[in-house]
């Protein structure tokens, strides 16, 4: 959807970087805006906002991206059901992509490689897959 990667030049960044830089972690947020739903035509969407920077001076580089995750859903689906399913579980769809596209912009920039961190996603409880299961059959 939108994407802004810039590099700052400045005579030290230009020369090989010395060893601590190399290795000093990007502060990154990462954020999923709340989503959209339309449910006549069962399909909702959500954006997913990625800032990355780096932590030490002289500041080598800014990313941000903005990404648009288009999903469509059966007749018959609750829109809050919906919704709770987009807040929680578009980051498990949305993530790997942002993970490679600030991996290959990174190279491109010729910073050091950037990841997303691995992320721990947890699992609807028991009760709760059962009962939206008892409510979609």
């Amino acid at each position: 959807m939108e994407i802004i990667a810039k590099r700052f030049f400045t005579p030290s960044t230009d020369s090989a970087l010395p060893a601590p830089e190399q290795f000093a972690p990007p502060s990154v947020q990462l954020a999923l805006e709340e989503p959209t739903i339309q449910s006549e035509g069962q399909q909702a969407q959500i954006v997913m906002n990625v800032q990355v920077s780096s932590t030490t001076e002289p500041f080598r580089y800014e990313i941000s991206l903005k990404l648009l995750g288009l999903f469509a859903f059966m007749q018959g689906y609750d829109v809050e059901f919906v919704r709770t399913f987009l807040q929680q579980g578009a980051l498990s769809v949305m993530l790997p992509v942002a993970r490679e596209l600030l991996m290959s912009l990174s190279s491109r920039l010729q910073v050091p490689l950037i990841m997303l961190p691995l992320i721990q996603l947890v699992p609807p409880t028991a009760t709760e897959a059962k009962s939206e299961d008892a409510d979609q059959g």
